[in-house]
């Protein structure tokens, strides 16, 4: 059959606009395919990683989950719109353009106002929640402009009622979250947020607990089970205090100054935190928890807080306090001459400066110090300090008499014996080991009795520990603000398995670690403000 010449004159005009149609489709895909790979990629490994296709560690991911698939949601259209630039018609490519800016919206409406801490690189959290403030509203102003070019007016309207609605609710929950800690005494015991498994044959996380903490730091716990925690002061309405829990978690009590008496409050008190202060029983910045055989509590606090600016702020002398177990005070030690005393002065000449850490040995009593790098050993009972450990001027290391500090100052140095500011310290037997970051090597291990050096993790090795933990084995565990992680050793000081908590880039993650039992690792995460419970695996003691 045949057909008519102006008939078949149209077929063969389709037939050649389909081919050139579909030959302009894949050649546009194929030319623009290299750009668009940078937003498909990471677009779609986010979206893998946040809907459980990819198994991903969750203390690794620091924003909630519906951020993270929104995240990956952008990258996505990012990248799809890349793919097909120049075959889209304009309103289509409006769409797009919209729906990345309302995503950048309220990622930056999350960060500023969200709930949770935040950690800026280079600036203090108030400051990077109001510039990401700024830029929300800034990004807020750019929606309306771009949503009223792709849509009609009531369209519009509904959109910016979605956007009043989800900046109410991030403020809501953010303020809620920030003033929680006034109620705190009302809560009367940790709960268990996150039962955790995961696919490391070292470590298992039990438990994560919560407890609406103000920014704690040192954590402790004693011969039955009860767990410290103490809790820093950064402004007005802040307090500086330790909160006692039972093995269970039940919210026992508080020492610190309250708005009545200083001391011991317990968990039926109707005081209320009263912030800081040099008192019997009152803290400036408590900075470690230190037990002996009959539980007798030693508190090593500073008398200089940082506000929220990271700025500090003098108060009073350094000093260590003493409560015996029931939870009275018993005594101060800040004095060279007097030893144990019961009343603070602060024009005493100070034994302490920047202390560090804090262990309990028989009758002695070990203070670390940052600024005077070395370990100063005391008697547990009088208060008098009897040598330190370090290195001299004269470049002799191990332990030296008290009355060599004034003509032998302890050795500003990195090498082996010497240390630049000694961050914490453990003691397991006679094995010593001191961490100190900016020295070589970077956590040292030594004789107790002796002073002589044993073993230690080098400084090119890349690691940045800050607190440590050893168990009966010589095994231990440190956080490293390098990589905003956990590193597991053996007792070999060989790296056997890791653990994400943060980004890294000086992520200070723990604010100190302790046992419960052999085996049982509690640590305090101080940017997520929680309460972790690691049980260690056979593996880890091979």
């Amino acid at each position: 059959m045949l057909l008519p010449a102006n008939l078949l004159s149209i077929v063969e005009y389709i037939y050649t606009i389909e081919v050139l149609m579909k030959n302009s489709l894949w050649l546009g895909i194929k030319r623009n395919s290299l750009h668009a790979s940078f937003g498909l990629v990471p677009g779609l490994l986010i979206l893998a990683m946040a809907t459980g296709i990819i198994e991903t560690d969750s203390n690794s991911v620091a924003v909630p989950y519906w951020l993270f698939v929104l995240m990956g949601v952008l990258f996505t259209i990012a990248g799809i719109s890349a793919l097909l630039v120049g075959l889209l018609s304009d309103q289509y490519r409006n769409i797009f353009g919209a729906i990345i800016l309302i995503i950048f919206y309220i990622i930056a409406l999350w960060v500023s106002a969200g709930p949770g801490d935040r950690l800026f690189i280079g600036a203090n959290p108030v400051m990077g929640r109001f510039v990401f403030g700024v830029s929300a509203l800034v990004l807020l102003g750019i929606n309306v402009i771009a949503w009223r070019m792709v849509f009609s007016a009531w369209r519009i309207r509904f959109v910016l009622l979605l956007l009043v609605t989800f900046t109410t609710i991030c403020l809501g929950v953010w303020w809620s979250q920030y003033t929680s800690h006034i109620e705190q005494d009302e809560l009367t015991m940790l709960s268990i947020v996150h039962d955790k498994k995961t696919t490391s044959n070292v470590y298992k996380v039990e438990n994560i607990w919560d407890f609406p903490f103000n920014s704690p730091r040192a954590l402790a716990v004693d011969s039955v089970g009860n767990i410290y925690v103490s809790e820093t002061y950064k402004s007005t309405g802040d307090a500086s205090r330790i909160l006692k829990f039972d093995q269970t978690g039940v919210f026992l009590g508080w020492w610190g100054k309250g708005s009545e008496t200083s001391g011991w409050h317990d968990a039926t008190s109707s005081e209320t935190p009263a912030g800081i202060g040099r008192e019997p029983g009152e803290f400036v910045y408590v900075m470690k928890i230190g037990f002996d055989a009959a539980d007798t509590m030693y508190v090593v606090d500073r008398g200089t807080y940082y506000d929220r600016n990271d700025q500090p702020n003098f108060v009073g002398l350094d000093v260590i306090q003493r409560f015996h177990k029931d939870g009275h005070f018993t005594g101060f030690l800040f004095d060279k001459a007097a030893g144990w005393t019961a009343e603070y002065s602060g024009s005493a000449e100070a034994v302490l400066t920047e202390p560090t850490c804090i262990l309990v040995s028989g009758d002695d009593l070990l203070i670390g110090s940052y600024t005077e790098n070395r370990l100063s050993k005391f008697s547990l009972t009088s208060g008098q300090m009897l040598e330190w450990f370090g290195k001299t001027v004269t470049g002799q290391y191990g332990w030296h008499a008290t009355r060599t500090i004034p003509a032998s100052a302890p050795y500003f140095g990195t090498e082996v014996g010497a240390f630049n500011g000694i961050i914490d310290c453990e003691m397991v037997n006679d094995r010593l080991y001191i961490v100190s970051y900016n020295s070589n090597p970077v956590i040292g291990v030594y004789s107790y009795r002796s002073g002589h050096y044993l073993a230690g993790l080098s400084h090119d090795q890349g690691h940045k520990p800050q607190e440590i933990i050893v168990d009966d084995r010589y095994n231990f565990i440190f956080s490293d603000n390098y990589a905003g992680s956990l590193k597991f050793f053996n007792s070999n000081l060989e790296l056997v398995d890791s653990m994400q908590l943060g980004p890294g880039g000086n992520y200070f993650a723990v604010g100190d670690f302790a046992s419960s039992a052999p085996g049982q690792v509690l640590f305090i995460e101080q940017q997520k403000q929680q309460l972790y419970e690691l049980t260690l695996t056979d593996n880890f003691f091979e």
